[in-house]
């Protein structure tokens, strides 16, 4: 019988270790509620960084209890083989499970630390009601009412956006390049040409700002935006879009016109894209 209970005792003290590792794990679900589910917060970013963490604690409190219960129907099961080996299944389970949340917390943050803590991309905060102080601007309250400037410059900002979330760049702020009076079948064509070269090869350099010639199918209609040269986006256009013969253009430059029907200018450092 001493025997017995000598062999059980570092066992017991083991298992009693294994139950003390897994107490910070319950400590930090008990410091997290429900109530952030309902509660407003700042960004994405924070909720699904409560979320995670909520997850991590009711995980740690789980593992904490089937250590517990392991430990017990070990000590309690001292003679009967089956159900002690039941009682270590439970318990490799459970450190198991613990062993592999820190894993992939661990992994996730030696790739890349930002990876475990989500937040917003910062961005700078456009002041659409003086833009004065904005380096190259036009003065646009000469010839456009406060309201006006605030409508423009709100549009501006909407379609920045959705590039933005595509992955195009745009050279210069609002109002210097002015995206506010594109049409669809201009905002269409940015799109197809990047989604055919890759996004991340286009950046706007023109839209709707004053400073460009004046037109039947103009920039400042939105029929016509402005692209920075790209070895990729070159490489595209003359290799997959219908060149223009020297007799039906103008000024000797050269010209292609995509499948859309657009037509893609080659200038100095850019490509002019007039869509009808």
């Amino acid at each position: 019988m001493f025997k017995k209970t000598a062999k059980i005792i570092p066992i017991f003290y083991f298992l009693l270790f294994l139950s003390i590792w897994a107490m910070p794990f319950a400590a930090s679900a008990a410091d997290f509620s429900l109530d952030f589910l309902t509660e407003e917060t700042s960004n994405p970013g924070e909720f699904v960084n409560n979320v995670y963490k909520f997850a991590l604690g009711i995980s740690g409190a789980a593992a904490f209890a089937v250590i517990i219960y392991g430990a017990i129907l070990y000590t309690a099961s001292a003679g009967n083989s089956s159900k002690q080996q039941e009682a270590k299944e439970w318990i490799k389970g459970a450190v198991f499970g613990v062993i592999l949340l820190l894993a992939a917390y661990l992994i996730l943050y030696t790739i890349n630390p930002n990876l475990v803590n989500l937040a917003n991309p910062d961005l700078e905060e456009l002041n659409i009601t003086d833009v004065s102080n904005i380096s190259g601007a036009i003065d646009l309250t000469d010839f456009l009412s406060p309201e006006e400037i605030r409508e423009k410059s709100l549009k501006d900002q909407e379609n920045r956006n959705m590039f933005f979330l595509l992955g195009i760049s745009v050279n210069n702020s609002f109002p210097v390049t002015d995206l506010s009076g594109l049409r669809q079948k201009t905002i269409d064509e940015i799109k197809d040409i990047g989604s055919k070269v890759g996004y991340s090869n286009i950046t706007i350099t023109g839209g709707t700002e004053a400073g460009h010639a004046d037109g039947d199918s103009d920039h400042a209609g939105g029929y016509k935006f402005d692209l920075r040269t790209d070895a990729d986006l070159h490489n595209y256009i003359i290799n997959n879009f219908e060149y223009v013969p020297d007799e039906e253009k103008s000024h000797g430059v050269f010209q292609y016109v995509a499948p859309s029907g657009a037509i893609y200018t080659r200038e100095l450092n850019h490509w002019d894209v007039l869509v009808k």
